[in-house]
């Protein structure tokens, strides 16, 4: 309104104040959506945990969703597991596995982001899942389990 008044500018067709103010916001919602898809992810974890083996030592009617040992520094998820754990939040796993990885909280080794893990004397894919105390790590050779 005063720069139309006093310095002759025309008015804007959008509050320019709102346009600002919602692409800030957008931003910050955007850059936070892979800490909140691993708080969601961790948070389910807590909440199942008889579904990770060992935790549990009967498989569970729904299927294990992958390896968590007591103090252990890493939750093993297995992707598909994970990937549902999400979507049903409307996360999509390759959307936040870069920034996960970026951030030290996916399990890593190089390139290499799916480690053969037991679980209840299976071998399994899984994806591991950092506990926020320790992150970063890179897995070395001869860790928790080889690469994919």
């Amino acid at each position: 309104e005063i720069a139309e008044e006093v310095l002759g500018f025309p008015r804007p067709a959008c509050d320019p104040v709102g346009v600002v103010e919602d692409n800030v916001l957008r931003r910050a919602s955007q850059e936070d959506l892979p800490f909140e898809a691993y708080e969601l992810a961790m948070g389910w974890a807590v909440s199942n945990a008889q579904r990770f083996w060992p935790r549990s030592d009967r498989a569970p009617l729904a299927g294990w969703a992958g390896q968590w040992t007591r103090g252990a520094d890493t939750t093993w998820f297995i992707p598909q597991v994970l990937e549902r754990i999400l979507s049903d939040a409307r996360y999509r796993l390759e959307e936040v596995e870069d920034a996960w990885a970026a951030k030290g909280l996916l399990r890593t080794r190089g390139a290499t982001r799916r480690f053969s893990i037991d679980i209840g004397g299976e071998t399994v894919a899984c994806m591991g899942i950092a506990m926020l105390r320790d992150a970063p790590v890179e897995v070395e050779d001869g860790g928790p389990g080889w690469g994919n």
